[in-house]
């Protein structure tokens, strides 16, 4: 029985003799470098993208409208607004056609009077009821309204307040003061 087997080992090792050869090993599939491999998802990302982008800006433009405001009007210097026309709703001219005569400016108005300067009167001073007074926080009545220094009181700011006194300091920056004989 030794030499069957020893013929059957034998056999195993040589090939071509029924028993099937196993096929070489491949080579591993090399990545594609084709444009179409990465073109793909790039163009999905740019397109997700733009779609974001125009649902916000319909959003966006969508709340604006709802709410009913219109933008506001950019105030314009006056070198920018003389040259700059304004929009107008005709449709544009097309390139092939001469360009219309612009209209003739309208006049200058004419140059406004001279006023002559009236000084103006005094302002009507409001009377001073009476003074609570205190080195760390002065007070005073005044037109029935208590007030302490730095209030406002109509068109004057209270600027002082002493023992017997009120200064008061008009818009137009002149002083007046107020004494409890008013």
């Amino acid at each position: 029985m030794s030499r069957i087997n020893d013929a059957l080992k034998q056999a195993r090792k040589t090939p071509g003799h029924g028993t099937p050869v196993p096929p070489p090993p491949r080579p591993l599939a090399e990545p594609s470098s084709s444009v179409a491999g990465w073109l793909a998802p790039v163009f999905m990302l740019v397109l997700i993208i733009a779609i974001v982008f125009y649902i916000g800006w319909e959003v966006a433009n969508h709340s604006v409208n709802a709410m009913g405001a219109a933008p506001a009007p950019v105030a314009a210097t006056p070198e920018v607004a003389a040259a700059t026309p304004p929009p107008s709703s005709l449709p544009p001219v097309p390139a092939s056609t001469p360009p219309l005569p612009s209209p003739p400016s309208p006049p200058s108005p004419p140059p406004e009077p001279v006023v002559p300067v009236v000084p103006d009167k005094p302002p009507v001073l409001p009377r001073l009821q009476g003074i609570f007074y205190s080195p760390s926080a002065p007070t005073a009545i005044i037109g029935g309204k208590i007030v302490r220094p730095g209030d406002h009181l109509g068109q004057f700011l209270v600027q002082r307040i002493t023992t017997n006194t009120v200064a008061l300091v008009a818009s137009d920056g002149k002083t007046y003061q107020l004494g409890l004989a008013n």
